[in-house]
């Protein structure tokens, strides 16, 4: 099964199952090289895309990530050579923007191919660069921004789990929730898991410092009582206390100023938004409710 959160209204129903379906397929499709071994447990975050020009088209997968790990702040390379968050959806994210790359470099290539040759088109656009005014005199704006998404194309995130920090705030489980989970339910959502063995809506990830509003205003954990929502948080662990942000977090962050982060937002003129992100959840499992 599958919920989704849409950024904006007017998607069809089915599209949650078709984005879920076109993400699984294609990692089902991959080699076996790196999976997961039947006793090994990963995460799994996607991006497909939908276009207006083909309506009755499935979802297309243009990125995939697992990964559950990240380093801790200790183990951090200041010279940026170890990758410190290697959570799915980080990863995925990461596989988009390198998509992103290819995706104007065909958009760059249609512009000096012959119109016989008819390339896929990309799912950018150009835009004429701006005219402003130089001391009087009209002159182009050549250090704007010179490509956007094309109308009618939408990117949709696929992520196997709760992605951690406050997507996993759930609500508390009634003594009937817990025997309906026990006895119809034989795989749980292992955040919604988590957060029922340590008590009321706790998600593991610690609050960043400073994100508390003054004394007593310190998140709950390991079941003290119900984690408060909206709070900045870092990546949860056993290990060394890291100083990555959530997922939560990150997918807000990319959300307000777009997945194609700083370098590609000097080259793409309007940010690239999530139009819907879809979480899987087992049967039964939708029960538990998220908060905030």
């Amino acid at each position: 099964a599958a919920m989704a959160w849409a950024a904006r209204g007017g998607e069809p129903s089915s599209l949650p199952a078709a984005v879920a379906d076109a993400v699984l397929s294609k990692y089902a499709s991959l080699p076996k090289n790196g999976k997961p071994q039947a006793h090994e447990y990963t995460s799994l975050a996607g991006f497909a895309l939908t276009d207006d020009l083909t309506p009755d088209a499935p979802p297309v997968v243009v990125a995939l990530g697992t990964g559950t790990k990240c380093l801790g702040a200790d183990r951090r390379c200041s010279e940026g050579l170890a990758l410190a968050d290697s959570h799915a959806e980080v990863l995925a994210r990461r596989a988009l923007v390198l998509y992103m790359y290819d995706e104007i470099d065909r958009l760059v290539a249609a512009g000096r191919t012959r119109a016989l040759e008819k390339p896929r088109v990309s799912i950018f656009r150009p835009e004429r660069s701006e005219k402003t005014s130089v001391g009087g005199a009209i002159a182009r704006d050549r250090t704007r921004p010179w490509c956007s998404l094309r109308p009618g194309v939408r990117v949709h995130m696929y992520v196997s789990q709760s992605p951690c920090g406050d997507a996993s705030i759930f609500r508390a489980r009634t003594s009937d929730d817990a025997t309906n989970a026990s006895t119809a339910v034989p795989r749980v959502n292992k955040r919604a898991k988590t957060a029922a063995n340590l008590g009321a809506g706790s998600t593991g990830a610690k609050l960043l410092t400073g994100a508390a509003d003054g004394p007593g205003a310190t998140d709950a954990e390991f079941g003290v009582g119900a984690q408060r929502p909206g709070a900045a948080r870092l990546k949860p662990g056993r290990g060394a206390r890291t100083s990555c942000m959530s997922c939560s977090d990150k997918m807000c962050k990319w959300n307000a100023l777009g997945l194609q982060g700083e370098l590609l937002s000097s080259v793409v003129q309007s940010p690239v938004r999530i139009s819907s992100v879809v979480v899987a959840a087992p049967e039964g499992g939708a029960e538990g409710g998220a908060e905030g």
